[in-house]
C-alpha cells in the first residue's frame, strides 16, 4: 500500500466507501458476513482510510463499520463520517430531514454528532465532511443561528 502524509498521519492512498456494502436479498440489510469480510481485506492490505455516512444504508454504514473496525486498533484507522445537511431543512428554528431521511429525528447539529459517534462507537472522527455541499445545502450549512460549521469548528 501507499501512503502519503497528511499532517501528523500517513494516509492509505486508497480508501474504503461503505455507501454501497452488499445486502442479504435485493434491498435487504447489510449482509454482515460479507460485508465485514470485504472491510477486514482492505484493512489487513494496508488500507486505513474508512468512510461512512449518516444516511448509508438506512443508517445502518456507521453502526456497521465502527463495529468491524474495533477490532483493531483504534490508532491504526481513520474514520470518516458526514454532517447530512444535504438532507436537512432549518426553519423558524426547527431542524428536520428532508427526502429519503423525513422521520429521523433531528434536533440540532451537535446532537446528530453525538450520535454519530455513538452509532461508530468511537471518541472521535479522523475527518469529519460537510456531506453534498452544493447549492441547495449551502444555506443549512451556512445558517449563522443553526451554526453547523461553528459547532464543528
Amino acid at each position: 500500500m501507499i501512503y502519503k502524509p497528511f499532517h501528523e498521519l500517513g494516509l492509505s492512498l486508497l480508501g474504503m466507501g461503505n455507501m454501497r456494502l452488499p445486502v442479504a436479498g435485493e434491498r435487504g440489510p447489510i449482509d454482515e458476513e460479507k460485508a465485514r469480510q470485504i472491510i477486514e481485506y482492505a484493512y489487513e492490505h494496508g488500507v486505513n482510510y474508512f468512510d461512512t455516512a449518516y444516511g448509508y444504508h438506512g443508517g445502518e454504514s456507521e453502526r456497521f463499520v465502527g463495529r468491524v473496525l474495533s477490532r483493531y486498533p483504534r490508532e491504526s484507522w481513520h474514520l470518516v463520517t458526514k454532517m447530512p445537511g444535504h438532507m436537512m431543512r432549518y426553519s423558524s428554528g426547527r431542524l428536520e430531514f428532508s427526502g429519503y431521511m423525513v422521520g429521523n429525528a433531528a434536533t440540532s447539529p451537535a446532537d446528530l454528532f453525538e450520535e454519530q459517534l455513538e452509532k461508530c462507537g468511537v471518541d472521535y472522527f479522523d475527518f469529519y465532511l460537510l456531506h453534498n455541499l452544493c447549492e441547495t445545502s449551502y444555506d443549512f450549512y451556512t445558517d449563522e443561528e443553526l451554526g453547523v460549521v461553528e459547532y464543528l469548528l
